[in-house]
């Protein structure tokens, strides 16, 4: 293989230069060039829509929890998991790769608890999204809130939230933090009403009909031993493997993302994201979501153009 084909559907919540770094030491540890694609329309293809493994366009993929499952469940299967994940430097992650849903409200709100929203406006970024909708949906009833908007990405319903356009909406905690370290002032704007998680992070997956030494190979290059060791526990045990803590970054990854870094899976328990409950990746189906509603909406306040690539020879 001459080439490694990289899409991620994370961006812009998450920088894209984070993933095309990624691409570019994969490719220079692989010794292959590689190209990156960010589908800024979506978290993930949708339930029963086309996607670019099955159709071979794509090799890698940064992807929500929902749109894992339902391109891993399909027969054959589309993806296989990547055993990497990011590593967020986010206390309450306990060094382990999880994130949250921070719900957000504006500063001026009179809101205390998730509950006093009811009868409000939410915005959701879309419907494949697992921290921005789907965690959502075992939380309410049919008519919990008057109207859902959909903002098409997270850092739309930031702003939506910080100018009083809607009530609340939940964000990936680690856009959030991303989007206070762009801007400190949003903290003037807008609070966190709640978090709920821990969720399982984002998936890497890998086209399932790449050649089994191509995604073996792909796997050890997201291994990397940062310790200059074997990777295990302090006390030698291989039960979890090594976690690149943000310090160790290297300056070009501190640039893009400060508080990110990468973890195996390898032997670390649960390593995919499960179907029970919902907040762990789940799909159920709940009465607020209209049918007219599609995964392929175009994300507001994106880019011009839905699809953007980079390539590294």
């Amino acid at each position: 293989m001459n080439r490694l084909r990289f899409i991620t559907y994370l961006a812009p919540a998450l920088p894209e230069e984070l993933f095309e770094l990624v691409a570019r030491l994969v490719g220079e540890r692989l010794g292959v060039a590689t190209s990156v694609v960010a589908d800024l329309r979506t978290s993930g293809p949708e339930r029963e829509g086309a996607d670019p493994f099955t159709s071979g366009e794509a090799d890698i993929g940064f992807l929500c929890a929902p749109p894992f499952l339902w391109l891993r469940d399909r027969r054959p299967p589309a993806v296989e998991l990547v055993e990497a994940a990011w590593l967020f430097d986010d206390p309450r992650t306990n060094n382990t790769p999880v994130y949250f849903s921070d719900v957000i409200v504006s500063r001026e709100s009179r809101a205390q608890t998730f509950a006093d929203l009811r009868g409000g406006v939410w915005a959701y970024n879309d419907v494949c999204s697992l921290s921005g909708f789907h965690c959502l949906l075992r939380r309410i009833d049919a008519h919990f809130f008057r109207e859902m908007r959909a903002s098409g990405a997270h850092h739309t319903s930031i702003d939506w939230v910080s100018r009083g356009s809607v009530d609340a909406a939940a964000i990936d905690s680690n856009g959030l933090r991303l989007a206070l370290l762009r801007d400190p002032t949003l903290a003037d704007r807008v609070r966190v009403l709640e978090s709920w998680g821990p969720h399982p992070l984002q998936p890497i997956v890998a086209r399932a009909s790449l050649p089994a030494e191509v995604r073996r190979a792909i796997d050890e290059s997201e291994r990397p031993d940062y310790n200059g060791g074997p990777p295990g526990r302090p006390d030698g045990s291989s039960e979890r493997r090594g976690i690149m803590s943000a310090r160790d970054v290297s300056p070009d990854q501190r640039r893009v993302a400060p508080h990110c870094g990468l973890v195996n899976l390898v032997r670390s328990g649960r390593k995919q994201p499960q179907r029970v409950p919902v907040s762990a990746g789940g799909t159920a189906r709940h009465p607020c979501r209209a049918s007219a509603i599609r995964c392929g909406a175009r994300r507001s306040g994106s880019r011009n153009t839905p699809l953007r690539a980079a390539a590294h020879p």
